[in-house]
């Protein structure tokens, strides 16, 4: 097997087709998976700078008012409206 230079994303055959993994499919896992650490990051960052107004929130809906925030923070990067994932 060839590395892909990304841990995880290496070149291997499957046991059905015995297909290789093409390199253009390796970049777009890549380039899906630096997404996705981007909005968890992101997600991490709100739920940081909002500690304050989640504490706040009485003990019982802390937990739901942490899901807005969450909630909030993916539907800013809506994959629906961006143009780069038509």
């Amino acid at each position: 097997m060839a590395s892909s230079g990304t841990p995880g994303l290496e070149r291997r055959t499957t046991r059905r087709s015995k297909k290789l993994v093409s390199s253009a499919e390796i970049e777009e896992l890549r380039a899906l998976l630096e997404e996705v650490i981007r909005l968890r990051r992101n997600v991490k960052h709100a739920e940081t700078s909002s500690a304050g107004k989640i504490d706040a929130v009485r003990p019982r809906h802390r937990e739901s008012a942490l899901n807005l925030v969450r909630y909030a923070e993916l539907r800013r990067h809506d994959i629906r409206t961006d143009p780069t994932w038509s």
